[in-house]
């Protein structure tokens, strides 16, 4: 997914010269995580937080 976003901005004023996009293929089961210091992480496995014991 791509997501472009711009914050109170009109739309009609921007424009995009150059993107560099980096794609991989994924296998059945993997996602991709991008933490906020822009690492990524392939994870295998994806556990729904409500899966989860107190303890």
């Amino acid at each position: 997914m791509f997501f472009n976003h711009n914050e109170n901005e009109a739309l009609e004023t921007h424009c995009v010269k150059n993107v560099k996009l980096f794609a991989f293929p994924l296998e059945k089961g993997e996602r991709v995580y991008q933490t906020p210091t822009n690492d990524f992480y392939l994870c295998e496995n994806d556990y729904s937080i409500s899966l989860c014991n107190r303890e």
